[in-house]
């Protein structure tokens, strides 16, 4: 009998979870323990310009309680703080500390060692060709993924 090949989502959702544990790991061992994929992509959906609470639970397709005690994990973390909104000062905006920031340019990094380890054990080619995959699949995400995720300019 022949090993069946694993279906392609499954393996794709395999290999999803593989490169968040990975991350996370790689986030905890420089500084940033609890860091979570979560967290990654609201840093980038700010890192776009500073946002109401409600704006940001809009876009991340939650709740406001939710979006807060996320937003309230965050600030403990030193990544986001609430800050007042200059042309309504009762108003309150998230925003990317330095911290945050740092946080985001550690997970790129992180990344980019990824994709050459991956190159390096399995040919730059076939990277390459995974990559195409995986854009060629991204490019097809809802709009309520955010921009910054998407690498796109679709509202």
């Amino acid at each position: 009998m022949s090993a069946q090949r694993t279906d392609f989502g499954v393996a794709l959702a395999i290999a999803h979870v593989t490169f968040q544990d990975d991350l996370v790991r790689h986030m905890a061992a420089e500084g940033f323990e609890g860091f979570t994929a979560r967290q990654g992509a609201v840093l980038r959906l700010l890192g776009e310009a500073p946002m109401s609470l409600r704006g940001l639970a809009t876009r991340l397709q939650m709740t406001s309680p939710g979006a807060l005690k996320l937003v309230a994990t965050m600030t403990a973390a030193g990544l986001v703080e609430r800050v007042a909104e200059p042309a309504d000062r009762r108003l309150r905006l998230v925003r990317v500390t330095d911290r945050g920031h740092d946080a985001v340019s550690v997970a790129r990094r992180f990344h980019a060692a990824f994709e050459r380890d991956l190159a390096e054990r399995l040919g730059a080619d076939v990277v390459r060709g995974a990559r195409t995959v995986l854009e060629d699949v991204a490019a097809r995400a809802p709009a309520a993924v955010p921009a910054s995720l998407r690498g796109d300019d679709r509202p």
